[in-house]
């Protein structure tokens, strides 16, 4: 199968949705508004691919809910420039971060985080780390660090300069926050766009 095609509206939908939360077929069927007939032959394609598997809820057969997850991350990139072209499908690794931040759709704030990280990585490397909001040159950030260390507070790329607002918390704190339903935690993980993770902010976006 060509990637171009793997990249249909209709797939795309699919691993969109799941990359929030495994759902079932016919879950899969409502929220793209869609037949199960049609879902059962992407799904299909799908598995075919690698790009999604099967899971199986509770051992009694006749009882057991099938669901369906991402079975790997990935990135498909498209480059052209006066120089060079090239299409490439990226498995998950340590570079996702660098495609992650440029969905962020603000001037010159990827290129800015990308530098972030790369002065702070030994920091990064053990946190988890999202980007909240932006507000005039005032970005927001939240950073799961248990050793409760941030980086710098400003940050610059071509004369753009950034203020950064930290909200700072132990792994467990959060979670432990999340649990006991504080509301500025909830808010935070509500709003985060997820660039660095060990799945713990993931599992509690799903939760």
């Amino acid at each position: 199968m060509e990637l171009e095609s793997l990249f249909s509206e209709s797939k795309w939908k699919i691993l969109a949705e799941l990359s929030i939360s495994p759902l079932s077929p016919k879950e899969l069927a409502k929220k793209t508004n869609t037949s199960m007939a049609n879902m059962s032959t992407q799904i299909r394609l799908l598995e075919a691919m690698d790009f999604i598997e099967k899971q199986v809820i509770g051992k009694n057969p006749n009882r057991a809910r099938k669901l369906y997850r991402l079975k790997k991350e990935f990135c498909y990139m498209t480059l052209a420039t006066k120089t060079t072209s090239g299409k490439k499908l990226i498995s998950s690794d340590d570079s996702m971060f660098f495609f992650k931040v440029f969905l962020i759709n603000e001037k010159s704030l990827p290129h800015a985080l990308i530098r972030l990280y790369c002065e702070n990585e030994p920091l990064f490397s053990r946190s988890c780390f999202g980007y909240v909001s932006i507000k005039g040159n005032d970005v927001e950030i939240l950073l799961l660090d248990d050793e409760m260390q941030k980086p710098q507070d400003k940050i610059s790329w071509k004369g753009n300069d950034y203020n950064l607002k930290y909200h700072l918390f132990s792994k467990k704190e959060f979670e432990e926050k999340i649990r006991q339903g504080d509301e500025h935690a909830l808010s935070l993980l509500r709003r985060v766009f997820i660039l660095i993770d060990d799945g713990m902010l993931a599992r509690l976006k799903r939760s």
